[in-house]
């Protein structure tokens, strides 16, 4: 019997706590499919890439259990179409692509059908302005100014990932602006800094 290790991270002891799940995928019955895989790709990489545990992300989307999540990413049940949009916004994922995933995961000839999933094998073909066309639901040229100018920044920018924040760090970075309002133009003083780290970490000399 095949064994899968899921890992999360612990909301009061800020590390990695495992648990296991006994049975093997194959025996559910939504295991192999697209949505599932995706799904369980996006949890992983939500909590690698931005600290979000199985827990925290089932409470932004409003579930009482995180156990609710881990059913769907392994295929026990079936991810609900009309949740499947919010679910792969939390987790990173296109929800275009998750929401025509499920939809496959109750009939395929459905999915097929439908002109969102149509859009995609298209996006596939006609590259990335296509695809950013499909996310804003109109012309790039319509997009404001300020969304032109983030966009004109990132494409110049060779190492993104380390300049740009993703949606867990937002808030951190609005409570900053708010208590130095000049953090734009002058940053955070040495003083700042240190402020914080022994806020974080109390024990360090």
């Amino acid at each position: 019997m095949r064994v899968y290790i899921h890992t999360i991270r612990s909301e009061s002891m800020g590390r990695p706590m495992s648990y296991r799940i006994d049975e093997p995928r194959t025996s559910y019955p939504f295991a192999d499919t697209r949505a599932a895989m995706m799904l369980s790709e996006g949890l992983k990489r939500a909590n690698r890439d931005r600290g979000l545990s199985l827990r925290s992300i089932a409470k932004l989307l409003g579930y009482k259990q995180a156990t609710v999540l881990s059913h769907m990413a392994n295929g026990r049940v079936a991810i609900p179409i009309e949740r499947a949009p919010d679910i792969a916004r939390i987790v990173g994922l296109p929800p275009a692509d998750l929401l025509a995933a499920a939809v496959e995961q109750r009939s395929s000839e459905a999915a097929n059908l439908l002109p969102i999933y149509q859009n995609l094998a298209r996006a596939d073909d006609q590259g990335i302005a296509f695809e950013l066309k499909l996310i804003a639901g109109h012309e790039i040229d319509e997009l404001n100014a300020e969304q032109k100018a983030v966009l004109r920044e990132v494409v110049v920018d060779h190492s993104p990932s380390r300049r740009w924040l993703n949606v867990a760090e937002l808030p951190v970075m609005l409570m900053l602006r708010q208590l130095r309002p000049d953090i734009s133009s002058n940053g955070l003083s040495i003083k700042d800094r240190e402020a914080i780290e022994r806020a974080l970490f109390p024990h360090k000399r």
